[in-house]
C-alpha cells in the first residue's frame, strides 16, 4: 500500500510538464504550443508567485503547490502570454518608469482577459490576486493604460477600488529582459517569437481553435510606417518641379510639339503631429524627429507646424 501511494506523488516539475502538454493539445490554448516551446520553464525556489523575461519562464515552487490544475494552466497560460505579445520587450522602459506599476496591471488585465473568454473554469481559472475587468475585453494594452491614467487623475476612489493593492499575479522581469540589448537583437527576438505564434497557429487550426483578436493584430502582416509616410509626402505634396499638363511648354509648340510645363508650386504650412503617449520612448521620438526632418528637406514648406499630443493636444 505504501508503494503505492509513493508511485501516485508527481514531482513540481513533472505536475508543470503535464500541465504544458494538456495545453498543448486543446483547441483553446493550442496557439501558444510554439511558445511555451520556447526558452526555460523551470520551477523555483526564489519566486513569490511566477515571473518572465519576455523568453523564459519561472513559477514558484510554494505558490504552484498551492494551486489547483485549472489555476496552474492559467498562470502557465498567463506566462506564456506575456511572452507571446511580447510585453516585456515593447514595454520594459515604461515599466522601469513612475508608472510603471499600471503598465504592468494593463498587461495582466489584457492577458487574463483571453483567460477568462475561454468560459471555462474547470479548464483554467484565474488563481486569486488576478486581475480582471470585463469592460477591457479585447483592449490593448496603451487603451488600458489611457483608461487607468485618466481614472487615476478624475476618480481615485474607483481607480483604488479597480486595482486594489495594485499587486499583478506574476513578477515582469525587465532588468533580465529577452531581446532588449540592441535594436538587432530585438528584432531577432520578435521575428523568434512571431514564429513561435506562426506553429503554434498551424496547429490551432488543425484542432479548431479560435485566434484571440490580441494575437491576430499581432501577426497581421507589418508596414513600415515610415515608407508609408514617405510615399503619401512624395504622392500629396508639390514641389518645385512639378510638372503640369494644365498649360504646354512654350518653348515647343513652335514646332507643334506639346509637353507639360514646370509648375513651380511651392508647399504652403505643414502640419505635424506627433505621438507622446506612454507607449513611446525617446529612441521612438528621435525617429520621429529624423523623419520631420526629412519631410523637411523633400518638401520645403514654407511654414512647419508640429502638435505634440497623448489624449489631447499637450503642446505647439
Amino acid at each position: 500500500m505504501k508503494g503505492r501511494l509513493l508511485t501516485n506523488v508527481i514531482t513540481p516539475e513533472e505536475r508543470l510538464e503535464k500541465i504544458h502538454v494538456s495545453l498543448m493539445r486543446d483547441k483553446r490554448t493550442a496557439l501558444f504550443s510554439g511558445i511555451m516551446l520556447m526558452g526555460k520553464s523551470e520551477v523555483v525556489d526564489d519566486c513569490p508567485t511566477a515571473k518572465t523575461d519576455g523568453l523564459n519562464k519561472y513559477y514558484g515552487r510554494e505558490f504552484i503547490s498551492k494551486l489547483t490544475d485549472p489555476e496552474l494552466r492559467a498562470l502557465v497560460w498567463h506566462e506564456n502570454g506575456h511572452v507571446a505579445l511580447k510585453h516585456i520587450l515593447r514595454f520594459k522602459s515604461l515599466m522601469e518608469k513612475g508608472e510603471g506599476q499600471l503598465v504592468n496591471i494593463a498587461c495582466d488585465y489584457v492577458v487574463n482577459d483571453m483567460i477568462v473568454s475561454t468560459k471555462d473554469e474547470s479548464f483554467v481559472k484565474l488563481p486569486e490576486g488576478g486581475l480582471y475587468e470585463s469592460k477591457y475585453h479585447d483592449w490593448s494594452v496603451n487603451d488600458i493604460l489611457k483608461d487607468l491614467q485618466k481614472m487615476k487623475q478624475e476618480d481615485p476612489e474607483q481607480f483604488q477600488s479597480q486595482i486594489g493593492s495594485g499587486e499583478t499575479l506574476d513578477e515582469h522581469d525587465t532588468e533580465n529582459a529577452q531581446g532588449g540589448e540592441s535594436d538587432e537583437s530585438a528584432e531577432k527576438h520578435e521575428k523568434l517569437i512571431e514564429e513561435g505564434m506562426r506553429q503554434g497557429q498551424i496547429l490551432a487550426g488543425k484542432l479548431g481553435g479560435t485566434i484571440p483578436r490580441s494575437v491576430t493584430d499581432m501577426l497581421a502582416p507589418k508596414i513600415d510606417w515610415k515608407d508609408v509616410l514617405r510615399d503619401f509626402i512624395q504622392s500629396s505634396m508639390k514641389g518645385q518641379d512639378e510638372y503640369t499638363w494644365r498649360r504646354f511648354n512654350k518653348r515647343h509648340m513652335v514646332n507643334d510639339i506639346y509637353l507639360p510645363s514646370v509648375e513651380d508650386e511651392a508647399v504652403g504650412e505643414l502640419v505635424v503631429a506627433i505621438d507622446v503617449s506612454g507607449s513611446i520612448d525617446e529612441n521612438v521620438l528621435n525617429t520621429f524627429a529624423s523623419e520631420l526632418s526629412a519631410i523637411c528637406v523633400n518638401t520645403q514648406p514654407e511654414k512647419v507646424r508640429v502638435l505634440w499630443w497623448d489624449t489631447e493636444i499637450s503642446s505647439e
